[in-house]
């Protein structure tokens, strides 16, 4: 037999028994791993699709939980449903009316997979709950509202201490105030006199009222409604509406907003629920759970006029929340907000301020050689009006030493950028650039 022929033979001989072990072990294994799928959850659970050879061909789903499933999609419930109360208090705060539209196109595409989702309306409300302590009103047309009786109700002098906040000037009125806050309970606690560490330490009642310049108690007070709503709406502070002796009625509920080194104050609410109002100010005599006094405290170091502006702009910094329920009225001397700059001076450095406006009532600019804010030497950071005005100065400086000498100078890069931009210093600058001949660096040196 010729040769090539046995080659041949041979040749084939070892391709069949490849192609039999290459089918019986490699393509058999690669096969089941086809039939094989592993499904594996953002939960961590895994879902294993086989086919099995006992049911024909049937598919066969091992490892697989249900409620674990389930879990899984009430989580993305959740979620939904958190942010849509975030992006709804946005919308509720913003004063935009760019944004305001964007934030509203925003609520309803999730409100559109709300829907979808089936998610009870009642769970996308703030959430009230029950007073523990205070029982409920019920209203009846022409008698008003009326206090329902219950075996949980707490009275209001186990429950309050009142912190009468005096001034020299004020003494005179002190017996005649405590005489007709006695007309309203005789055995509630009374502690008098200035806002600080030791006298919060030493209270020992749920909640506090604190009485910044009252001249008289009557039951239009309504503290046990405050404790009510305290309790209700799950906020820290609940105050009244005031009345001086002047006959003027205030709200006295502010909105603040804290940025670009300055405060501004706008009167009035952009929400409300139980007829309270949400403010991050209150200028009128309000009740504190007690806790948060303690944790929070009046800072020593604030004067009269100040000492109010700074604990509550601490409070709504830590996103706590505070209410004015304009059905709770108090009696107050005065309700004028101080503009004396100087009053003001301690609570301007504590809070690095270059502007302060409340309402129409205060509007300070405070001057920069009085300040002693630091400038920031990181490029990241706004920088504040004073060392944008000292870096303004500085290049005023250069530029009209340069025109004194004959020396040819010019402005360069972000200094270039800001005067063409914005007609000044960009906000985040922290150096000035320039250029100049190299004929006349000598004469500049």
């Amino acid at each position: 037999m010729p040769d090539h022929i046995i080659r041949w033979i041979i040749f084939i001989l070892i391709s069949v028994n490849l192609f039999y072990i290459l089918d019986t072990r490699l393509y058999s294994d690669l096969r089941v791993y086809i039939r094989q799928t592993d499904h594996t959850l953002r939960n961590g659970t895994t879902i294993v699709d086989t086919i099995d050879s006992n049911t024909k061909g049937k598919r066969k789903i091992t490892g697989f939980n249900k409620q674990e499933n389930c879990v899984e999609v009430s989580t993305i419930n959740e979620h939904l449903i958190k942010l849509f109360k975030e992006i709804q208090k946005a919308k509720i705060h913003v004063r935009g009316s760019k944004t305001r539209y964007t934030i509203n196109n925003a609520l309803l595409i999730i409100t559109d997979l709300l829907k979808k989702t089936k998610i009870n309306k009642q769970n996308l409300k703030r959430k009230t709950k029950p007073s523990k302590h205070i029982s409920e009103e019920v209203y009846q047309l022409n008698r008003g509202f009326k206090t329902q009786k219950c075996s949980y109700s707490t009275s209001i002098e186990k429950l309050v201490t009142v912190l009468i906040v005096l001034k020299p000037e004020e003494s005179s009125n002190l017996q005649s105030t405590i005489k007709s806050l006695f007309t309203i309970n005789k055995h509630i606690q009374i502690i008098i006199g200035k806002l600080n560490v030791e006298r919060i330490s030493i209270l020992e009642r749920k909640y506090t009222l604190i009485a910044r310049e009252v001249s008289s108690f009557n039951i239009d007070a309504r503290l046990e409604r405050l404790v009510r709503e305290i309790e209700s709406l799950d906020v820290v502070i609940a105050g009244g509406a005031s009345r001086d002796q002047n006959g003027i009625w205030k709200l006295g509920c502010y909105q603040t907003t804290y940025a670009n080194y300055s405060l501004v104050y706008h009167e009035g609410y952009d929400e409300s629920l139980h007829e309270c109002i949400f403010c991050d100010y209150i200028n009128g005599p309000f009740i504190s759970k007690t806790n948060a006094l303690k944790r929070y405290n009046f800072d020593n170091k604030m004067n009269a006029i100040s000492v109010f502006h700074d604990f509550f702009l601490r409070i709504s910094q830590n996103r706590l929340e505070s209410v004015v329920c304009p059905d709770s009225l108090f009696y107050v001397e005065k309700q004028q907000q101080s503009a004396e700059l100087n009053g003001w001076s301690l609570f301007n450095n504590k809070w690095q301020l270059f502007r302060l406006k409340i309402a129409d009532e205060v509007d300070i600019k405070f001057e920069c050689k009085n300040q002693k804010q630091k400038c920031h030497p990181n490029i990241v950071y706004m920088s504040s009006p004073c060392c944008l005005q000292e870096l303004t100065d500085m290049i005023k400086f250069i530029m009209n030493t340069c025109e004194t000498f004959n020396i040819i100078c010019e402005a360069d890069g972000g200094t270039v950028l800001g005067a063409v931009k914005f007609n000044k210093i960009l906000p985040w600058e922290k150096d000035a650039d320039f250029r100049c001949l190299t004929s006349n660096f000598t004469s500049l040196k």
